[in-house]
């Protein structure tokens, strides 16, 4: 039987939190209501990518004109507006909420839907400025991030980033939590891993929830190095709730996931659903 609560920390990567806590209650529900597995996997099915699907680099996606918008606005910020909440892991600093970002995604979400192959909504983006020591690691994002458009804004040079093919999301016995996971991960060669490079106005398209993704340091590519990128992250319309563990019990008519309760929303959730006058 699994644990009475679940664990966000469950899964080794960073952005894991969503996935450990619908592991959870895959388990939780074998053991106690197996008849309630369908109904959290239809749920949760229009959070899946199609496993046909790779990344898309688009080539000077962003007008010059937007492009210097954007390297301006970079440029004015005051050091209140960053966040340091990453500057550790990633070596980088974050803006968050920033209403120019949030003109553009809003203004992008048509086209974004029309390369996805799907409606879609935007749920929130952040400003990633890497230093010198920037690092990516090997993870999978929640499926708050679905889709996320990433926006080269300027550069040192390019920083190649490496994305494997769409998979299942790891469950159940293809799970690996063990010491050395990423190596077997960056291993297997039927995720098929391909390198995009980016230079300024580009703009890659991935599903960060379904393809491993991550770059080497760049500090392995000289000193003084930086890169300033925008992510906007989507979500298909109509999948809010399932985005939600929180609420899975309640929607679901499924006590035995009530105590996903008890594990705080993610930031970018909490903060699309402030912004958005989105009740708890």
């Amino acid at each position: 039987m699994p644990p009475e609560r679940a664990d966000p920390n469950r899964l080794p990567w960073y952005d894991s939190i969503w996935l450990s806590q619908f592991e959870w209650a895959l388990d939780r529900l074998r053991g106690s209501h197996p008849g309630g597995i369908e109904r959290l996997l239809a749920h949760t099915q229009c959070l899946r990518t199609d496993l046909g699907f790779r990344a898309m680099h688009l080539k000077s996606w962003i007008s010059p004109k937007r492009l210097a918008e954007l390297r301006a606005h970079v440029k004015q910020l005051s050091a209140q507006d960053l966040d340091a909440g990453e500057a550790v892991g990633f070596r980088r600093f974050v803006v968050r909420d920033d209403p120019f970002s949030h003109r553009l995604q809003a203004e992008l979400v048509d086209a974004v839907s029309a390369l996805a192959g799907e409606a879609l909504y935007p749920v929130y983006n952040f400003l990633s400025l890497y230093g010198a020591s920037g690092r990516c690691p090997l993870h999978l994002d929640a499926p708050e991030a679905k889709w996320t458009l990433d926006i080269c804004i300027d550069q040192s040079q390019p920083w190649p980033i490496h994305f494997s093919r769409a998979i299942e999301w790891p469950t159940g016995e293809a799970l690996d939590r063990a010491p050395g996971w990423d190596k077997r991960v960056l291993g297997d060669p039927s995720l098929e891993f391909e390198t995009v490079c980016m230079e300024p106005g580009d703009a890659i398209l991935f599903s960060g929830s379904a393809q491993w993704h991550y770059r080497r340091p760049l500090s392995d590519l000289g000193p003084r190095g930086f890169s300033d990128l925008l992510f906007m992250h989507f979500v298909p319309a109509g999948s809010f709730q399932a985005l939600r563990p929180q609420c899975w019990g309640r929607d679901l008519g499924l006590p035995e996931l009530d105590p996903l309760r008890l594990i705080p929303e993610s930031d970018g959730i909490r903060r699309h659903r402030e912004r958005m006058g989105i009740a708890e």
